[in-house]
């Protein structure tokens, strides 16, 4: 092989070994904290007419949306796809960021589950954000990419695992087992 190919070949098997590589991420911290220019615009037009049957309000999609923009969207994608490059596999590895629009596994658990997988992180690659949210903006977050689930899937979530109640807004979810993969 000449030094040319040879070095054009190297330069691919880099390239794709880093972008391949699980990226650590460093929270950001509260959008309260956070620099305005921290915080990427998302599109919060997924707040559908069908909120009545949703346990979250508009206003909490929109304060999602922004904490989603500084801490998730870096790792989940900016519009919660999953970080999967060619598409979603129910068997990827925990270290690829899964998606949370409603197309993957998310909604086959509880909010309690998705609560505690951010105040704890989740597999080897997602930080625990325990420290650095309130249980409201957690849950803000929640109601984010919840808003971008199909009717269906949110229906059949409500059905399932959901069933959220009031008085999950103030408690603690370090009890609640999570297998990584939310």
């Amino acid at each position: 092989m000449s030094g040319k190919r040879l070095s054009w070949a190297l330069l691919l098997i880099v390239s794709a070994s880093w972008a391949a590589a699980p990226q650590a991420h460093t929270p950001a911290a509260s959008v309260a904290e956070a620099p305005d220019s921290e915080a990427p615009e998302l599109s919060t037009t997924s707040v559908d007419a069908d909120l009545e049957s949703r346990w979250y309000t508009a206003e909490e999609v929109r304060a999602g949306a922004a904490i989603y923009g500084l801490n998730c969207a870096v790792c989940h994608g900016d519009k919660a796809q999953g970080n999967f490059g060619s598409g979603y596999s129910e068997g990827a590895p925990a270290s690829v960021p899964p998606p949370l629009d409603g197309s993957g596994h998310s909604a086959h658990h509880s909010l309690a589950a998705m609560l505690d997988a951010i105040d704890a992180g989740a597999g080897p690659a997602m930080p625990a954000f325990g420290k650095l949210l309130s249980n409201q903006e957690k849950r803000s977050v929640v109601a984010y990419f919840q808003s971008l689930w199909p009717a269906d899937v949110y229906k059949r979530w409500q059905e399932g695992p959901g069933q959220p109640t009031s008085g999950d807004s103030d408690q603690d979810h370090s009890d609640h087992q999570h297998d990584g993969n939310t």
